[in-house]
């Protein structure tokens, strides 16, 4: 935590210091004559001055989850819904023509939607802050490729009901917990790449490698994103542009075990201004919940704004 406060401290330094240049226009997020709009799920390489927001929800719908098992066989299980909901914000700022820094926090929380889902699952929130920089690598006039860096501290707080009985039968109350709770740092670093097909479509791509240390674990893992996005705009039609989204992520602090959370969605967001953007995602996510290879599945929605400076 201390190395957190002081890196952000340098971070601080380095933006009240080092003079930024304005990077609004088009140009700073244009390739081959093709203006990439922003996405939540697959981060972008570009080295701009922004503010992004996300609101978002969704809902696992019909999951079952087993509450008795013994020697790997499941005597009782429950069936019922979840809901879950996002808050997020991102400012990134950049200090030279190369290199951007930016801030960012988020806000998440899942519950049981129903009596069923409320006793398996219990109630679970998720608060991180994070810092990170980009570093223009290479530029031509169709590709772009960025190194990145982040390093973010987050917390788990999982309220299990299932788990507090089933401790409390099995061992008794001395060993039984109702709540629970875990917390650390997530540093990482990789790649991102973004590559314009032609005037209105164009692709983009991230490779990151981390390392997560938390009060009960410790494990190294990676993220991998894609996009494609097609600008009807930048076309002579509407200003609209669509996009297909990818992400596997082996890092994130969604739930208190370790697995790969996929997530696939589609986009669409207006972009007939240069220095505004605001979109919809639509996505399927899939989330491991315990070491017994049984997952969440469900549909979530995000709402991404971003403004350019």
């Amino acid at each position: 935590m201390n190395r957190m406060i002081r890196g952000s401290a340098v971070l601080l330094l380095v933006l009240l210091v080092v003079p930024g240049i304005a990077q609004a226009g088009p140009e700073a997020r244009t390739l081959g004559e093709y203006r990439f709009p922003p996405s939540n799920q697959a981060p972008d390489p570009f080295v701009t001055t922004d503010f992004t927001t996300l609101v978002g929800g969704g809902m696992f719908v019909g999951q079952d989850f087993p509450i008795l098992v013994v020697e790997a066989d499941t005597l009782l299980a429950l069936n019922g819904n979840l809901a879950f909901v996002k808050l997020g914000f991102q400012y990134q700022h950049a200090a030279s023509a190369k290199v951007a820094v930016r801030f960012n926090g988020e806000v998440a929380s899942r519950i049981g939607a129903s009596g069923e889902a409320l006793l398996a699952q219990g109630v679970s929130a998720i608060t991180k802050l994070g810092m990170g920089t980009t570093v223009e690598i290479h530029r031509s006039e169709r590709l772009l490729l960025s190194g990145v860096a982040d390093v973010s501290y987050g917390g788990l707080l999982v309220v299990d009901l299932a788990g507090f009985l089933r401790d409390f039968v099995n061992e008794g109350l001395d060993a039984a917990s109702l709540v629970q709770s875990d917390d650390g740092v997530v540093v990482s670093g990789g790649l991102r790449a973004g590559y314009a097909l032609s005037r209105w479509i164009g692709a983009t791509g991230a490779v990151e490698i981390g390392h997560q240390n938390t009060v009960y674990r410790e494990r190294t893992g990676a993220m991998g994103a894609a996009a494609i996005s097609f600008d009807f705009g930048q076309k002579g039609g509407l200003p609209v542009a669509l996009s297909a989204l990818l992400r596997l992520d082996s890092l994130s602090m969604q739930t208190a075990n370790e697995g790969t959370h996929l997530g696939l969605g589609a986009g669409v967001a207006y972009s007939g201004r240069e220095d505004f953007s605001l979109g919809l995602e639509l996505f399927y996510s899939r989330i491991p919940i315990d070491d017994e290879d049984i997952a969440l599945g469900g549909i979530g929605i995000n709402l991404v704004s971003r403004y350019y400076f």
